[in-house]
């Protein structure tokens, strides 16, 4: 019997809200993926760049996509090295150079897309493709709007916990995926789903001569939207760490996964049980 090949991965995720609450539900994912592959919405993503849906298996458990990135060329300003010239050049109109392939695993379960790291994807681009579509689609299905947010990792949390003194702490949140780790920040969440908040954005300010006091334990209010935006949203603090300046904005911190030793009959597998061990700070 041929052994199968082994091969390493890694991963980045983003955390999805479709809003309003009434829609939080697996099905609601379900449908906005099968409606943005539907549209096959081409998005111009950055200078010369279109991203598009190639691909979308569906089930209830993950569902698997892939977008294709692509340069896009016109006839005009081409140079010709030859005649030292700039001038018209025809293209074929259904060609497209550079082109790359994203993967991405999606559960609606848990509301979280898996995104397999390769070399050249612009997260950026991806981020904005998705923004674009989800604008588009929402409409139609009777969504408000979907947030989606990076999730990120323990490390920027603990460089804002490191800083000395913090003079300005922003803050930007919106209701997460009901996983979160205590009381305190589990009752914020829940008021804003309860009040209709899309997203809260706070920004904190120290008096003059006495720095913001952040607790990194207990129930404090800036503490739990803190620790609430690690998965929804972002905090960007202003401080100092001995005499430096320094500012930290935790959607720098990516949370990334290595996935070792894994073969095509268990990566997703590997993948979902990735997803699922995604918690709330």
């Amino acid at each position: 019997m041929e052994k199968l090949k082994t091969f390493n991965i890694t991963l980045r995720y983003y955390n999805l809200v479709i809003q309003p609450v009434k829609y939080h539900h697996p099905d609601c994912y379900i449908e906005l993926m099968k409606k943005v592959f539907a549209q096959e919405l081409s998005v111009v993503t950055g200078t010369d760049k279109l991203t598009k849906m190639r691909i979308l298996n569906v089930s209830n458990d993950v569902i698997y996509g892939q977008l294709i990135n692509m340069t896009t060329l016109g006839n005009d300003n081409w140079y010709d090295s030859v005649t030292d010239t700039v001038g018209q050049h025809p293209t074929e109109p259904n060609m497209y150079p550079n082109a790359r392939e994203w993967d991405f695993y999606f559960m609606p379960e848990n509301h979280r897309m898996a995104v397999v790291v390769k070399r050249g994807i612009s997260w950026s681009q991806f981020e904005k493709y998705f923004a674009t579509v989800f604008d588009k689609v929402c409409p139609a299905l009777g969504y408000d709007t979907v947030i989606m947010n990076r999730v990120t990792s323990v490390q920027g949390l603990e460089e804002i916990y490191k800083l000395d003194t913090i003079s300005t702490l922003e803050i930007e949140v919106s209701y997460s995926n009901n996983d979160n780790n205590d009381a305190f920040t589990t009752a914020i969440d829940n008021e804003l789903k309860e009040t209709n908040v899309s997203v809260l954005k706070t920004k904190a300010e120290a008096t003059k001569n006495n720095p913001i006091i952040l607790k990194k334990e207990g129930n404090s209010y800036l503490t739990s939207l803190v620790n609430l935006s690690k998965n929804n949203g972002f905090t960007k603090a202003r401080g100092k760490e001995g005499r430096r300046v320094k500012t930290v904005n935790t959607r720098n911190y990516p949370r990334v996964d290595f996935l070792k030793k894994i073969t095509d009959n268990t990566m997703v597998k590997s993948i979902m049980e990735s997803i699922r061990g995604i918690k709330e700070g």
